[in-house]
């Protein structure tokens, strides 16, 4: 005979089934299927979806927000720089023949821009205005900024 069959002739213990578990204070503890196991991640990944959706959500508010005031700042400083440095009249050599209405620390002036100094102030506009908008219509949609005790119930007296 082959060790194969010696091996199937022996006959096998019966499987014994483990204690069951219990807790501290003696309950038992009812082990989960590998189903609830998976509803639970799917639950966890659903809560951590909602959690990384939340982020999103006030990453873009603060981006847009942000980009459109750091825009308005750039802009102040550019319209202070131009009215220290760039020549009141125009000045065809250099290309500085675009007339521009600017205003510094100290006053108003007009000055001569390049085409390319000149792009900020004609194009600029076009970026603010709608990243503002996008910025306060999303956050009145998604609410991402609120208050807390928004949620609180009033008293009822």
């Amino acid at each position: 005979m082959t060790r194969r069959h010696d091996q199937t002739l022996i006959r096998r213990k019966p499987r014994r089934f483990p204690k069951a578990r219990t807790d501290l204070n003696g309950a038992p503890i009812i082990q989960k299927s590998n189903r609830d196991k998976l509803q639970d991640a799917v639950y966890f990944l659903l809560d951590l979806n909602a959690h990384m959706k939340r982020i999103l959500r006030k990453s873009i508010v603060i981006t847009l927000a942000g980009f459109s005031v750091g825009l308005i700042l750039f802009l102040g400083w550019l319209d202070d720089y131009y009215y220290r440095t760039r020549p009141r009249q125009p000045d065809p050599v250099s290309g500085r023949i675009f007339p521009e209405n600017v205003k510094g620390t100290t006053g108003a002036a007009r000055v001569y821009l390049t085409r390319t100094e000149i792009f900020p102030f004609r194009y600029f506009e076009y970026f603010l205005l709608p990243a503002a908008a996008a910025a306060a219509l999303l956050e009145s949609r998604w609410r991402t900024f609120r208050n807390a005790r928004d949620d609180v119930p009033k008293k009822l007296y």
